[in-house]
């Protein structure tokens, strides 16, 4: 065998389980009767095969790293944010069986390298509406590290805050910052719904772009004739680059500054 790693309630080794002829990751040492009782069936989390003599489990074997292991290698703003979905997702299916993780960190997640998450070390999962077992100051929303019970917008707190470490080393994820500071506000009403996160993230549409690059343009010209002042060449310079990339019939590739007279 092979120690795969350390965590809070044991340690995990590699073995090679000759009935099931697969790889798979034994864990051994705390809280594994509460871990194995009643271990939620979702896609979301490492499969629990089975639990042996000794007590130690028997886990199916995820070759992925941990995503704080990840966080070293180079991110694209589209893996960012498929990484994101899937944690969202996979945050939703787990709560849906009526377990929150009640310990999630950058350490207790696998993502693969396009970005795929799954959930491990599910030791300190409670009930929604319990009490956590125990929490992390980076990680825990803040009424639960004050005593409350664990809802879904404590996880949906504790999520954000994991996901942020990601999102803060990937260029071009203004959008997922901005979703995610909602995620964090201190209010737990505040923060949005695992339906509304379980959504892709809107992208403006090709013709709402042009619409406002319209209206900018309509302004700037009105704002020049009506005040006398002729708008700055370099603003309809910029702006003339924008309408030829919006590459949609009809847009304008080039304007030109309108002469005034005082």
């Amino acid at each position: 065998m092979r120690l795969l790693g350390r965590g809070n309630h044991g340690e995990v080794w590699l073995a090679h389980d000759r009935a099931l002829k697969r790889w798979v990751a034994i864990k051994s040492g705390l809280a594994l009767e509460h871990e194995a009782r009643d271990y939620p069936r979702c896609s979301a989390v490492v499969v629990l095969h089975d639990r042996l003599d000794d007590g130690r489990l028997v886990f199916e074997y995820c070759a992925w790293p941990t995503l704080a292991a990840a966080l070293t290698r180079h991110w694209s703003a589209t893996q960012c944010e498929q990484a994101c979905l899937s944690a969202w997702r996979g945050l939703a299916s787990l709560l849906a069986s009526g377990w929150a993780h009640g310990d999630l960190a950058p350490d207790n997640l696998l993502v693969s390298p396009r970005g795929a998450i799954r959930f491990i070390d599910l030791g300190s999962r409670v009930r929604l509406g319990q009490p956590a077992r125990h929490t992390r100051r980076d990680y825990s929303a803040p009424e639960v590290q004050a005593g409350g019970a664990v809802t879904e917008a404590a996880e949906v707190y504790a999520m954000a805050a994991v996901l942020m470490r990601l999102v803060r080393r990937t260029a071009g994820t203004t959008r997922l910052r901005r979703q995610l500071n909602r995620c964090l506000d201190p209010s737990p009403r505040a923060r949005p719904s695992l339906v509304q996160l379980t959504r892709p993230l809107a992208r403006p549409s090709p013709g709402a772009r042009a619409a406002r690059l319209s209206l900018l343009i309509v302004g700037l010209v009105t704002a020049a004739t009506l005040s006398h002042v002729p708008a700055p060449a370099d603003e309809f310079e910029r702006l003339s680059q924008d309408a030829a990339a919006t590459r949609l019939p009809g847009a304008p590739v080039r304007l030109v500054p309108v002469p005034t007279t005082r």
